[in-house]
């Protein structure tokens, strides 16, 4: 059930995001959000356990600011920068390509060995990113070639996040992991948008800091705690199969809310994308 809650809370954030976010203000977003997710997290922690209840093993801390940096930092701005330039049913399933990242990780970083159905997998995942990425512009044609790099770039830092972070919670509470993987994400974030960020841009936009507020305390922290908490039931791959969800979730409620058509190409990309994960993590 945490691998599934985490899903459906993800599932409402692209839209969120998507109704908020301007090239003015994607940095600033980034930045807000991860600082509410750390603030959470940081409280949870030290008013469980104390403050001693950070401390983790030199090489542990060193893979938590890599995890971090790539998960929370990178993959976010990836992610919020392809939604100003895509439409967010697109964006969400170029993003959720991530479980055919995660096999070819566990590939090249743990050595499992490359099935003839995970290749297979992977060639119809690429099938399908192609015909979203020339089909999938709706009425203005091909989609911005920048916006699709952020997203499939949002993927890889979300596999590295999964696979990266999995040893860890398998030793540590995944709330800490979190809580500290967080703190690195916005340290990352908050002074990179302090340099680049216009916040004027932010000026008489209350609903920007109420949806990061949102984004980061929801999606990002009890969302993240969730499937870090799935991880230590399930292998990587099993976990991930639940990502099946968040596609579904967000196309259907961009639809309802934003409007977005459900064109046969976003149709059709989403299929190939989902039957090609599905054979990557089948066992």
């Amino acid at each position: 059930m945490s691998a599934l809650g985490a899903t459906l809370l993800w599932g409402t954030q692209g839209p969120v995001a998507k109704v908020l976010v301007t090239d003015a203000t994607f940095m600033a977003l980034a930045a807000l959000r991860g600082a509410a997710a750390a603030a959470l997290l940081l409280a949870i922690v030290g008013g469980q356990r104390g403050w001693k209840a950070l401390a983790l093993p030199r090489d542990d801390l060193l893979r938590v600011v890599g995890v971090g940096v790539v998960g929370l930092g990178i993959c976010q701005i990836a992610w919020l920068y392809a939604l100003v330039h895509i439409p967010v049913s697109v964006t969400v399933i170029l993003t959720n390509t991530s479980p055919v990242y995660i096999a070819l990780l566990a590939v090249l970083w743990l050595g499992e060995p490359l099935r003839r159905d995970m290749a297979l997998g992977m060639l119809l995942s690429f099938a399908g990113v192609v015909l979203l990425v020339l089909r999938g512009g709706g009425p203005t044609g091909v989609l911005d070639p920048g916006g699709v790099a952020a997203a499939l770039l949002s993927g890889l830092g979300w596999a590295v996040f999964t696979v990266g972070g999995r040893s860890l919670v398998a030793r540590h509470e995944p709330t800490r992991v979190v809580a500290l993987a967080a703190v690195v994400g916005a340290l990352c974030l908050v002074p990179l948008a302090a340099l680049l960020a216009p916040w004027t841009a932010l000026a008489g936009r209350p609903e920007v800091l109420a949806g990061a507020l949102y984004l980061g305390l929801v999606p990002v922290a009890i969302g993240y705690v969730l499937w870090y908490g799935a991880l230590r039931r399930l292998r990587a791959a099993q976990a991930a199969a639940f990502q099946y969800l968040v596609p579904v979730w967000t196309v259907a409620i961009a639809a309802v809310w934003l409007g977005e058509p459900l064109t046969a190409p976003l149709a059709g990309g989403m299929a190939l994308v989902i039957a090609g994960v599905w054979l990557v993590q089948r066992r």
